[in-house]
Parts: structure tokens; C-alpha cells; sequence
């Protein structure tokens, strides 16, 4: 078990939305959670970096208080990347996205569920106090029951995973809710989703690990384009998983519409006839009964669920390395502005401060690539290659009015950059789609160098 944190939550935010945010934490230390709130512990002659950073490993959670002003914040931004690069896939729940009021999310934030605060209501606080209780607890009350026996294998509850479109979400609700009254565990995105996680990746986690799947049709779900269709797919990948005679799959009409054609040799039963949903119970009874569906699955579900556990998808390397640079960038008292626009080449800008501390307009983009299959080691010579597979790209970096850096993270989490404009402006083979990539270790103290370079020479060019 990792160490016990200091604090359940901390509250990142702009200065402009002080207010609010001091009354979400009065709010939330009154319900008994152990809140960071700058206001409370920076004190005065503090490094304000490092009591941050301190706070951000001392803390279960952290709340992304999300307004117009945050978005514009280096500071809110560097809490955020911090924490996400951590944990990529946000698997422990430590970031949790509160949205206070009207804004344009970006992209990278979109795929997490957050937690709708704008009008301050109780249910908006119960949902966050839900996810934001500390799991050490719970595992207490777990070891304290005393129908807790180390060692004793716990009885499974069966899990269902009701997939439907959201148009029939009510018709579903009321299925889950007497699923539940009749002992079952059933599986709903709008119930089982916690604030912070990754849809897209928990839904399908949600399929495979299932006992069974209910496919919820109507004359609304089997036409519509969308999400819906790609959870029927994942349906039926995972029914040819299961042994022969296995009750997995059961399609569930709501109304008076077709099947669609991978189900239809499938039994289905019909909700809206009097019988229905007893039929419905029927199913998953001799499913679960069924000695053919249980160890072969079971051990299969837990495989792939460890395997997805340690894969990472690219958004998430993309997520570690944006962190990185956000730190780096911190430590040596340096801007990183993650760029989320079309896919350009370009993936951020550094820009350094003066010698007052404050932006100079001195900058460099970066083009930000995580993992080892980015770079290949050239056999006759040993060098490393990196192959830029849009061409457009070359000429796009070397029309820029600053500097381009290629920045590439590998397995071994070193990180090394390299100027890339002058590399394409001097080389001799214009037409090459292969850059040989020397790059220096980045870290804050090459940070610091190249920002006393790029000082120097703007100094150097205003006294000419």
C-alpha cells in the first residue's frame, strides 16, 4: 500500500476565481477533507514552486478548477501536467476535472469526465465528495467488517453491461436500477463513470471485463452513427471470445425494431411484453450458472485487464512528455505553452524571461515525440535516425520565425532536443525526409543555456 497522502485534495485555480474556489474549500474541509488551498499554506518567504510541488505530491487529488482564466494561467497549467504525466491514465482518480464556469476545454481534457460546478449546487458537491474520499478508508472498513477474512476468496457479483444509445438512457436507468434491487451489478456509463476518468477507455475495459453484455435495441439505436455503433462492435469482438454455449450476449429490444445482423442468431427477449424483464433475469441466471463461462473467461478478462493496465496509448506519452516540459520549464523559471491546434508539426513553445523575470518575446517551438519507435539506429554509421513522415513539415519548420527544437522522450524517460532549423538550413540533401538526430539531454540547466543564448543574441542585435 503507497504511503498515506497529506492532503485529500488540492485545489488548483486563477487568482480570479479566488473566491469561488475559497468557498469550494471551505465547503470541502467542512465535510471532512483535508484541503490545499494556496491561501492556507504558502506562507510569506516560501518558495512558491517548490511548496507547490511539495503540495502536489502530498495530495490524493487534484481539482482542475476550469474557467477562461485558468486556461490562460502557466501556473494552473503546470499543476495540471504535473499530475497527468504521473498518471497518464488517470487510473487512481488523483485529477479531477471541476468546471466552474463557460469555456473552451482543450482537447487533451475533453476525454476526462468532469464535475459541472457552475451553479455551486449540493449535487455538484456530492459527486465531487464521492470521488474525492481517500481510499485508504475505504480499505480500513473493508479490513475492519467482520465478514472480512484475509485470505477467504469473496463471492463475484455478477456484472452486466448495459450498451445503448442515449436516446433510450431513461428506458436503461430503469433497468439498472432493478438490476441492482435483484442482486445483480450492472454496468452504466452515467452511473459507473467517476469524474476524471477517461471514457473511451473505460467503457471498453467495462465490455471486457463484464459477465455479460445486454445490447439495448431500438428503432433509435439501430440507425444511429456513432459511439453506440462501436460498443455493438466491441460487443460481438467479445462474444467470439466465449466458449461454445456460453450465454454472454443477450440482445434486449425496447420497442418493435430490427436485429441487427451480427446478433441475429442470438435469442433476444422483448422488454416492452409483460413478461420482459423476468426473461431478461432468466438469461443471466442460467448464464451464471453455466460451469463453461466462469475460470477460461474469468482468467482471460484478468489477462487483458493487466495488459491494460501497463499499455499506454500514444495521448498518454503525448501527456507524460507535455508534463515533463511543463517542469523542466518550471525549475528553470521558464514559459511552456502546450499548442493544441491542428496537427501542424509544432506542439508547443518555450519562451524565456529577461533578466527581470519577465517574457522577453524570446521563444522556440518544440515538436514533442514520446517512445522508441520514433528513432532508428542507421547500421553502416550508428547514428540515430528520425524519419518525419509528413514532408510538409520540413518546409513548414523552416518558414517559422523562431527556432524549431525536435524534443523525443524514449522508454528510459531521458529526454534530448535538437535544433532543427538549423539543422535543415545547413545540411546538404534538401529532398531527405531523414534528419540524424544528435540531440543534448534536456533538462533545466540546458534550458537555462539556451535561454542565455537566445538572451544574448536579442541584446547583441538591439545595440547594433
Amino acid at each position: 500500500m503507497s504511503a498515506p497522502f497529506a492532503y485529500d485534495v488540492f485545489l488548483s485555480h486563477n487568482t480570479k476565481d479566488k473566491p469561488r474556489v475559497r468557498k469550494l474549500a471551505e465547503r470541502l474541509r467542512a465535510e471532512g477533507l483535508r484541503v490545499w488551498f494556496d491561501d492556507w499554506v504558502i506562507r510569506a518567504g516560501d518558495a512558491i514552486y517548490l511548496t507547490i510541488e511539495h503540495g502536489l505530491e502530498a495530495s490524493r487529488t487534484l481539482l482542475l478548477c476550469m474557467s477562461p482564466a485558468a486556461f490562460g494561467s502557466d501556473w494552473v497549467g503546470l499543476e495540471r501536467e504535473t499530475v497527468l504525466f504521473r498518471d497518464p491514465t488517470n487510473r487512481e482518480c488523483r485529477f479531477i476535472p471541476v468546471l466552474l464556469a463557460d469555456c473552451n476545454i482543450p482537447a487533451t481534457l475533453r476525454r476526462y469526465k468532469y464535475v459541472d460546478y457552475r451553479d455551486e449546487g449540493d449535487a455538484a458537491l456530492r459527486e465531487l465528495m464521492e470521488v474525492c474520499r481517500v481510499e485508504t478508508e475505504k480499505a480500513a472498513l473493508v479490513e475492519a467488517s467482520p465478514d472480512h477474512e484475509v485470505g477467504k476468496p469473496e463471492s463475484k457479483i455478477v456484472q452486466s453491461f448495459l450498451c445503448h444509445a442515449s436516446e433510450d438512457k431513461t428506458a436503461v436507468l430503469d433497468i439498472y436500477d432493478r438490476l441492482k434491487a435483484s442482486g445483480y451489478k450492472p454496468w452504466l456509463d452515467k452511473k459507473d463513470l467517476i469524474p476524471g476518468q477517461r471514457w473511451r477507455l473505460e467503457i471498453p475495459k467495462a465490455i471486457r471485463a463484464s459477465d455479460f453484455i445486454l445490447i439495448f435495441l431500438s428503432k433509435t439505436s439501430v440507425v444511429k452513427r456513432g459511439y453506440v455503433q462501436q460498443e455493438f462492435k466491441l460487443a460481438w469482438e467479445v462474444l467470439q471470445e466465449q466458449p461454445e454455449g456460453t450465454i454472454h450476449t443477450v440482445p434486449v429490444r425496447l420497442d418493435e425494431c430490427s436485429i441487427p445482423e451480427q446478433f441475429g442468431d442470438l435469442h433476444w427477449c422483448n422488454l416492452f411484453e409483460p413478461d420482459g424483464f423476468e426473461n431478461r433475469l432468466r438469461a443471466l441466471q442460467a448464464g451464471r450458472s453455466s460451469p463453461v463461462a466462469s475460470e477460461p473467461a474469468a482468467r482471460k478478462v484478468l489477462a487483458m485487464d493487466q495488459m491494460a493496465a501497463q499499455a499506454l496509448d500514444t495521448q498518454a506519452l503525448e501527456q507524460i512528455l507535455i508534463g515533463h516540459m511543463m517542469a523542466i520549464c518550471g525549475e528553470a523559471n521558464q514559459i511552456f505553452r502546450p499548442v493544441s491546434m491542428f496537427d501542424d508539426g509544432i506542439d508547443g513553445e518555450v519562451e524565456f524571461k529577461d533578466n527581470d523575470g519577465k517574457p522577453s518575446g524570446q521563444k522556440i517551438y518544440v515538436r514533442l515525440k514520446s517512445g522508441d519507435a520514433h528513432l532508428r539506429q542507421r547500421q553502416r554509421d550508428q547514428k540515430y535516425i528520425f524519419d518525419v513522415k509528413n514532408p510538409r513539415h520540413l518546409t513548414y519548420w523552416t518558414a517559422q520565425p523562431c527556432d524549431v527544437y525536435l524534443v523525443i522522450r524514449d522508454s528510459a524517460e531521458t529526454i534530448r532536443w535538437m535544433n532543427v532549423t538549423a539543422y535543415l538550413k545547413t545540411r546538404r540533401n534538401k529532398q531527405s525526409k531523414q534528419i540524424t538526430f544528435d540531440g543534448e539531454k534536456l533538462d533545466a540547466p540546458a534550458t537555462w543555456r539556451l535561454r542565455d543564448r537566445y538572451i544574448k543574441r536579442a541584446y547583441a542585435d538591439a545595440v547594433k
